[in-house]
């Protein structure tokens, strides 16, 4: 029998870690009070059980780093962040450089979360238009630039994309992004799987490929480049943003899960 997990709010987290931290208190202070015991005995604190923490950390820092994990999950931050603005989140949870997990510290931050939202999703739009006007391909063993004033229907970038099925980088690229960016301003839940990893998980990591969604499609070559081909919708709505992505927001609605 399966049992769907209750998605917790930001005031269940809070009351849920405050206990177990109440609780973790309330061990290391009973283990202080048997190695007292033991020493009255040998001299030396050194009782039969001992609480272990895993990593060399603050208890603090130990607990609040599954708490921060959650609560990036519950707002679905990799969905509306650009990809190496949310790595270097992921980076600061996972080296255990965020604040305290209090109300002090959550409460304002899940205030802000509207705005940081949209903020991200304005850079998102800014970082993809000024990319694909100025990133070069690779051609007869020469990278050129492309001579436009806008975003066309076709174009050639150069994004090492291929590397991903190689094995030996699976870091997001301006493929990830614009393919997060034409759903996010289409108001639709971003795919399971992206169209890269359509490309090679399907055929046992192979380095070339195709794929396509709603908005464009994709084609991954050997040489670091990847082809694009834009449906018009797609054109037009990212020509609009990128003269002046401040009108997202206005006649374009983001929908935040």
């Amino acid at each position: 029998m399966n049992i769907i997990a209750k998605r917790r709010t930001v005031e269940d987290l809070l009351a849920i870690r405050n206990n177990v931290l109440k609780e973790t208190r309330a061990l290391e202070e009973q283990q202080r009070k048997l190695e007292i015991a033991c020493e009255k005995l040998e001299g030396r604190a050194y009782p039969p059980y001992r609480l272990q923490k895993s990593y060399n950390q603050d208890v603090i820092k130990l607990i609040d780093y599954k708490y921060w994990r959650y609560i990036v999950k519950y707002f679905r931050l990799s969905d509306f962040m650009l990809c190496s603005e949310f790595e270097k989140l992921q980076d600061q949870i996972e080296h255990y450089s965020t604040p305290e997990f209090n109300e002090k510290n959550v409460l304002p931050w899940v205030d802000g979360m509207k705005g940081m939202i949209q903020d991200g999703v304005i850079k998102l739009a800014k970082k993809m238009y000024e990319e694909i006007i100025n990133t070069k391909y690779r051609t007869g063993g020469e990278r050129k630039k492309r001579n436009n004033n806008g975003i066309e229907n076709h174009f050639i970038l150069e994004t090492g994309d291929c590397g991903y099925g190689y094995g030996y980088s699976r870091n997001p690229t301006i493929t990830d992004d614009l393919e997060k960016l034409c759903y996010i301003l289409d108001g639709e839940k971003l795919p399971e799987h992206t169209m890269k990893a359509e490309i090679f998980d399907s055929k046992n990591n192979c380095y070339y490929g195709e794929s396509k969604c709603p908005y464009f499609r994709i084609k991954v070559c050997k040489n670091q480049n990847t082809h694009y081909w834009l449906t018009d919708e797609t054109v037009l709505r990212l020509n609009k943003i990128g003269s002046n992505s401040k009108i997202i927001g206005s006649d374009i609605k983001i929908k935040v899960f």
